[in-house]
């Protein structure tokens, strides 16, 4: 399993303040072997709804940000973090909790989310790496919102995903 970064571009590099990033692998591989063997055949599955749910998310989260609402950067940057571990994703995983840990002390403290900005910066450059190594391991063209994710841009419009609606 190729589960390290050599050969990947990275917009940051280690030495920018995100270096502790860096320091923390892509991905825990006991873990991604574990949920590979559980999911066998769906684990095709699995990688194409992370895929659409993060590309999904992480406009949301970008959206949240921009707008300065700490509030509506707690459940979508939750579930990235959550969907990323069980993935095996720690370092995609590690920026989210981050994220979310940040917005909810905001949210206590009531005050805008300012601290993350390098966070928000990384989220979406970790996330294409992540998908596209879960895609290796998955092989299978990725769904349309997937690929679209790897090629850094948002998904446009509304279509049905992997037999489930999509959102009003």
């Amino acid at each position: 399993m190729k589960l390290a970064d050599e050969g990947r571009d990275n917009s940051f590099g280690p030495e920018d303040a995100m270096s502790h990033y860096y320091e923390t692998p892509l991905f825990n591989e006991i873990d991604l072997a574990f949920i590979m063997r559980i999911a066998g055949q769906d684990f095709q599955r699995l990688v194409g709804y992370f895929g659409d749910d993060g590309a999904r998310g992480i406009t949301a989260i970008e959206a949240a940000h921009a707008s300065g609402d700490a509030v509506a950067l707690v459940d979508p940057a939750h579930k990235l973090k959550s969907e990323a571990r069980q993935l095996g994703a720690r370092r995609l995983g590690d920026i989210a909790a981050e994220i979310e840990r940040t917005a909810r002390r905001c949210i206590e403290q009531q005050v805008q989310p300012g601290t993350i900005d390098q966070e928000i910066a990384l989220l979406r450059v970790c996330f294409a790496q992540t998908l596209a190594i879960l895609c290796e391991q998955a092989p299978r063209r990725p769904s349309k919102p997937a690929r679209a994710a790897l090629a850094h841009t948002t998904p446009a419009g509304r279509m049905r995903l992997f037999g489930r609606r999509a959102a009003p």
